[in-house]
């Protein structure tokens, strides 16, 4: 029985699952031709299930290039994404022009932002790939979220980068909070990140995100300007009205 789990272990290790493919035609470098439906890739041979139903399993250097580009699109890499994000404070004067001797100056920090994405599965993969990073804040006396930053990058993993790379985002944006008249503190705060990557097709491979509910409103959050405001369903949305106190 052990010896039964580790082996459902190591193959599940070994092969890449992916939904069924089209029923379409295959080349070997042979100069064979087969229509057949890609199954799966498995310890480094690729299965093809034939229209009579039978399981073909043919090395990958079997078949022709456009072939084996076809299938290294259905079967994606498996990627580790790190966000990561730099901070230095504004320190104001104790009194300047804008503030009397009895009042809090404001508390600014600059903050500079940065993707790291790397290739943890290894088989190549040459297909260009695509990042989208939000970084977002909040509003402190508020309940609205804001895009202070968005990037679309394109980018290849391949042996030259190490299958890693690091994208750079805003540099230097700087996020305030002040205490207004009321007493109550206003202004923004870095709330965290959301990085999805999509292939050709596509299709999103792989996502990290500090709030699942971002993942889940991005088709709204693609259409908000940076800079912009957002409600709770990822649409624009004017900022929240400052109380009267607060003037």
């Amino acid at each position: 029985m052990m010896k039964h789990v580790f082996m459902m272990l190591a193959l599940a290790f070994f092969m890449v699952t992916v939904s069924a493919g089209e029923i379409r035609q295959w080349t070997l470098n042979n100069g064979q031709t087969i229509e057949a439906e890609f199954v799966s890739l498995i310890g480094g041979k690729v299965a093809l299930k034939t229209l009579r139903g039978k399981l073909l399993k043919i090395p990958q250097n079997g078949i022709a290039p456009e072939d084996l580009s076809y299938v290294e699109l259905l079967n994606p890499p498996r990627l580790d994404i790190s966000f990561s994000k730099m901070t230095r404070q504004h320190v104001y004067p104790p009194l300047t022009q804008w503030f009397e001797a009895n009042n809090v100056p404001p508390r600014s920090l600059y903050f500079n932002f940065s993707t790291q994405i790397k290739q943890l599965s290894p088989n190549p993969y040459h297909h260009e790939l695509i990042a989208e990073i939000f970084v977002i804040a909040v509003e402190v006396g508020g309940d609205k979220n804001i895009l202070i930053d968005y990037r679309k990058e394109p980018f290849h993993l391949s042996g030259e980068n190490g299958r890693a790379v690091s994208i750079a985002g805003a540099q230097d944006r700087m996020m305030t909070t002040y205490l207004a008249p009321s007493g109550r503190w206003r202004g923004e705060k870095y709330e965290g990140y959301m990085v999805v990557i999509t292939d050709p097709r596509g299709e999103i491979i792989a996502h990290a995100t500090t709030r699942d509910w971002w993942f889940e409103k991005l088709e709204n959050l693609r259409r908000v300007p940076v800079g912009k405001t957002f409600d709770e369903e990822g649409k624009r949305c004017w900022p929240s009205r400052p109380k009267e106190s607060d003037y």
